[in-house]
């Protein structure tokens, strides 16, 4: 039987329901011979909520795996050891179809390279934008933070210089995990947080949050 916890879920606030310990950087990502020592964010979490994300995990690992792979020695652990072994599984020709099914041909160098563009994988950018709702809760910048108030991407226009004093780091481990942050709350101006989330060295998302409750501050200034 899973531990209860006292606290409301992280993601949905509800209470009244058994919680678990929720990783917000999921296990299975992890490499072997972590430090013993690495305090990894867990945060209150409902079996609800647990089952939106939970077959979806899978595939998010395969894409962040995909997207580092190379020179990595972590992803690499990861590729050649327990994603090759979970083809094997009752579930693996499900999850190696549907991983096939977001392969992109490309040309680089006059060689034909399969890529996997991770944004387009709407799995996968569900439990990116978990996590980032996780990370929220564990340092105390809000919980229960909903789906629709989060955007999820991949990191593609650094951010200027001058605003590189306002996130602050976290390294879980130096080849795995680590991410930044800024507390937007103060400026008042419609955002709640951004965070830059980078996997294995290579592989880095982008997350923004709102402060508004119904949409995000850029479809004012669009009109919308």
């Amino acid at each position: 039987m899973p531990k209860t916890i006292l606290q409301p879920c992280a993601y949905c606030g509800t209470a009244n329901v058994a919680r678990t310990k929720g990783h917000v950087i999921q296990r299975s990502m992890r490499p072997t011979d972590k430090d013993p020592k690495i305090q990894w964010p867990v945060v209150p979490e409902c079996e609800e909520c647990r089952k939106i994300w939970q077959d979806a995990e899978s595939l998010f690992r395969i894409v962040a795996v995909l997207a580092s792979k190379e020179g990595n020695a972590a992803a690499e652990e990861q590729w050649f050891g327990s994603i090759k072994r979970s083809f094997d599984h009752a579930s693996g020709p499900k999850w190696l179809a549907e991983m096939l099914s977001y392969l992109t041909p490309v040309e680089v160098d006059g060689r034909l390279h399969l890529q996997v563009h991770p944004a387009k994988v709407a799995k996968a950018m569900t439990v990116l934008r978990r996590t980032i709702r996780g990370l929220v809760h564990w340092h105390k910048l809000g919980t229960a933070i909903p789906d629709k108030r989060v955007f999820a991407d991949v990191y593609r226009v650094p951010f200027a210089p001058e605003y590189h004093d306002r996130f602050t780091e976290v390294i879980l481990d130096e080849d795995f995990c680590r991410y930044y942050y800024a507390d937007l709350r103060a400026d008042g101006e419609g955002y709640h947080s951004v965070w830059v989330i980078q996997f294995y060295r290579r592989g880095t998302f982008l997350g923004i949050v709102s402060a508004l409750e119904n949409g995000f501050p850029w479809d004012s200034e669009a009109g919308h």
